[in-house]
C-alpha cells in the first residue's frame, strides 16, 4: 500500500466512513485488505480519465461499488448464463465468480476472481466479450503496476501509463 500511495500521493479528499459490516452483508462476502485499506485513504476516482475504481460509500452511483459494481457483476452473470461456453470464468457470487470492482472508459471490467482466500484475489481485466487478463496479484499490486507503467495490457485498450491524473469522486 506504501507503493500505491506514492504514486497518488495524499488524498486532498476525506473519504465517507464506510460501515464495512453493512458492505459485506450486502454482497455476502468480506472484501481484499489492500481494498479496504484504499478505501480508508482515497474515495472513488477516475486515474487519467480512463480508469475507474469505485467505492462503496461514493454518492455517484457509477462509481459506488453497491451499485454500479454489484450491477456490472449481475450483468455478466447473465451472459454467463446464456452463453456459458464463451467465458473463462463465472460470475459471483457462484464459486470463483468474478466481482467487479472498476472499469475503464473503453468499457473494460476490473474484476476480483473470489478463488480462495479473500486476501489472495487475483484482478482480471476483461470485456463482456470474454477478452480478459489475469493478473497474479491482488487489487493494491495491479494500480501499483497499472499506475507506475510497468504492466501495459492490450486488454485496456487505450490506456497510457503512467498515471498523470486524479479526478475524485465522493
Amino acid at each position: 500500500m506504501v507503493e500505491l500511495a506514492a504514486l497518488l500521493g495524499a488524498s486532498e479528499l476525506e473519504p465517507y466512513p464506510v460501515d464495512w459490516s453493512a458492505v459485506e452483508r450486502k454482497l455476502g462476502s468480506r472484501l481484499p485488505r489492500d481494498y479496504v485499506e484504499f478505501c480508508t485513504l482515497y474515495p472513488a476516482l477516475i486515474a487519467d480519465k480512463f480508469i475507474r475504481i469505485e467505492h462503496p460509500s461514493c454518492s455517484n452511483e457509477n462509481l459506488n461499488l453497491l451499485m454500479d459494481g454489484m450491477e456490472r457483476t449481475e450483468e455478466l452473470r447473465k451472459l454467463v448464463e446464456e452463453f456459458p461456453e464463451q467465458y473463462a470464468f463465472g460470475a459471483f457470487p457462484s464459486l470463483d465468480g468474478l466481482l467487479c470492482w472498476g472499469s475503464s472508459a473503453s468499457s473494460e471490467q476490473l474484476y476480483w476472481l473470489t478463488a480462495g482466500s479473500v486476501d489472495d484475489w487475483k484482478v482480471v481485466v476483461g470485456d463482456y466479450e470474454d477478452d480478459h487478463m489475469v493478473f497474479d496479484g491482488g487489487f493494491a499490486e495491479f494500480l501499483v503496476e497499472i499506475f507506475s507503467g510497468r504492466l501495459n495490457t492490450p486488454v485496456l485498450g487505450d490506456y497510457v501509463t503512467p498515471l498523470s491524473e486524479i479526478s475524485y469522486f465522493k
